[in-house]
């Protein structure tokens, strides 16, 4: 009878004692965005599929069926572990990541691969000091493009357009916006802008361009009146629980971060402008009017709107932000040198 080598033994006790660390390491996402929206298809899928890849099998993401929580609560179903990985949208937790509404103020770009990079920059630079993401890692913080009112009564043509009526918003630092110029707003989820629109609960809606045919919206918007540099820029974030980043070999985050921070959100901004391109045509085709405001008006839009930036200056004070004037004019700083890039 045979009896195993001295070098056969050797190899069974390591591959023994090394099987529960080399064992497969799986980490669930909460997925909540439609099985065909662009970001998803193009993006955020094929980026999770990658862990596997950059990590030789060694780290794999699992999206969930449906949404883990509710989407107000994404954050904290990600800080409580319940979740290892999210998207979510910053403003819909308000008092929660107000600093990272300089993000979401008027006029910062018309590109929102320009704009999620600039933004990606100055929370590195000057955001991540002050603790809002703490007990997780930002994977990618990028804005979408440059947000448009939609407008039951046509495209505007002044502020009077706006007065009185009752706009849907998105978050409450764009809900300021609306304030300032004079609208009501009116704070509701994506997945009730459907209803909103199509029963006359509003008057009309603040949102980009691609989510026009991403959410299935084209059959209920109205015309769209382009602002330029936006009147608002959603800012948006993945995160991954630090426990569960932590749990992590650092060969393996170091190869995850290498397709993660500014290659990704250069990518998100990306395909976002070409959705916007794309909701431009799929409204066009609806029969509706796209079109840009007078420069007169965005004049006018642009003194209206001094207090929401004058808000967001107090709350980063109050925050410990010494200086957020800095911290604006740094990330419009960003955003002309990446525009002239383009």
């Amino acid at each position: 009878m045979r009896t195993p080598s001295a070098l056969a033994v050797s190899a069974l006790a390591l591959a023994l004692t090394a099987g529960p660390l080399a064992a497969e390491t799986v980490l669930r996402y909460s997925q909540w965005l439609p099985p065909t929206h662009q970001l998803r298809v193009n993006v955020i899928d094929p980026y999770l599929e990658r862990w596997a890849e950059v990590t030789g099998g060694a780290v794999r993401v699992e999206p969930t069926p449906a949404i883990v929580g509710t989407l107000a609560g994404q954050f904290d179903t990600v800080l409580d572990g319940i979740v290892d990985i999210v998207f979510i949208l910053n403003g819909v937790t308000p008092g929660r990541l107000d600093l990272q509404q300089v993000g979401e103020l008027p006029f910062l770009g018309n590109s929102a691969e320009a704009t999620s990079v600039a933004y990606w920059r100055t929370y590195q630079e000057r955001l991540s000091r002050y603790g809002e993401f703490d007990g997780v890692v930002p994977l990618a913080v990028f804005t979408h493009g440059p947000g448009a009112i939609y407008l039951n009564s046509g495209i505007m043509t002044s502020l009077g357009d706006v007065r009185g009526k009752r706009l849907r918003v998105g978050s409450e630092a764009v809900g300021r916006s609306v304030s300032a110029l004079g609208g009501v707003p009116v704070q509701t989820p994506l997945n009730e802008i459907y209803e909103v629109l199509s029963t006359g609960v509003v008057d009309g809606v603040l949102m980009n361009l691609e989510a026009a045919q991403s959410f299935n919206l084209i059959e209920v918007l109205p015309d769209a009146s382009q602002i330029p540099g936006g009147i608002y820029n959603l800012t948006m974030s993945i995160l991954i629980n630090e426990d569960s980043w932590n749990a992590l070999a650092p060969e393996h985050q170091e190869a995850i971060m290498a397709i993660s921070g500014e290659p990704l959100v250069r990518e998100l901004g990306r395909w976002q402008d070409l959705n916007d391109e794309a909701g431009i045509a799929a409204l066009e085709a609806a029969g509706r009017t796209v079109a840009p405001i007078s420069d007169e008006l965005v004049a006018e839009m642009e003194a209206a709107l001094t207090p929401v930036f004058s808000a967001w200056f107090d709350r980063a004070r109050e925050l410990g932000a010494e200086d957020p004037e800095a911290i604006l004019e740094a990330f419009r700083a960003h955003v002309a040198e990446i525009e002239a890039e383009m």
